[in-house]
C-alpha cells in the first residue's frame, strides 16, 4: 500500500512539474458580435490577451503612490500610530470598522471618499478599489475585521 501511495505522489508531482503553461490563467478575447469574453482557454482563432489579476491584502507597506496617506494627517502619538479610516456612507462594513474603532476608544480620522473633498480625490486616484481601508502608521488593510485589525494595529506600533 505504501508504495502505491508513493507512485501516486510521483505521478502527480511529474503532472505538475510538466503541467502546461498558463494553466491557471485568464485571457480576454472579443468574439465576431463584439462581445468580450473571459476564460482559461480562448478559442484558437481569436486574438486574446492574458488578463493579470491583482488581490489587495493585509500585509507591508503600499507598493502603489500613496502620498495621499501621509497629507494632513495628526500627529502620532508614542503610544498609538495614527489610524485613518477611508469610508463611504452606502458602506455596511465601514460602518461596522467604525463602531469597532469607536469601541476600543482608537482615535482615527475618517474620510468619507463621496465627499469631494482633497483627500477622498487622491484616495479615488491612487489608492485601493474598495472601502473600508484602514491605514495605521505606514500599514494598510483592505476590509475590516476584528482579527486583522488588531494584527495590523500590532504590525503598526513595531
Amino acid at each position: 500500500m505504501r508504495i502505491f501511495k508513493a507512485l501516486i505522489c510521483l505521478a502527480l508531482l511529474g503532472w505538475a512539474l510538466h503541467a502546461p503553461h498558463g494553466l491557471a490563467q485568464i485571457h480576454k478575447w472579443t468574439d465576431a458580435d463584439g462581445k468580450t469574453h473571459y476564460g482559461d482557454k480562448p478559442p484558437s482563432k481569436a486574438k486574446s490577451e492574458e488578463v493579470v489579476v491583482r488581490v489587495q491584502s493585509f500585509g507591508g507597506a503600499p507598493k502603489l503612490d500613496y502620498s495621499w496617506l501621509t497629507k494632513k494627517r495628526p500627529v502620532e502619538s508614542k503610544n498609538q500610530p495614527v489610524v485613518t479610516l477611508y469610508s463611504a456612507v452606502w458602506c455596511g462594513q465601514c460602518k461596522v470598522a467604525r463602531r469597532s474603532l469607536q469601541r476600543q476608544g482608537i482615535q482615527f480620522r475618517e474620510v468619507d471618499i463621496d465627499d469631494g473633498s482633497t483627500a477622498a480625490e487622491d484616495f479615488k486616484k491612487s489608492g485601493p478599489r474598495g472601502v473600508p481601508v484602514i491605514v495605521a502608521g505606514n500599514r494598510m488593510m483592505t476590509g475590516f475585521s476584528e482579527g486583522s485589525f488588531k494584527r495590523l494595529m500590532l504590525d503598526a506600533n513595531k
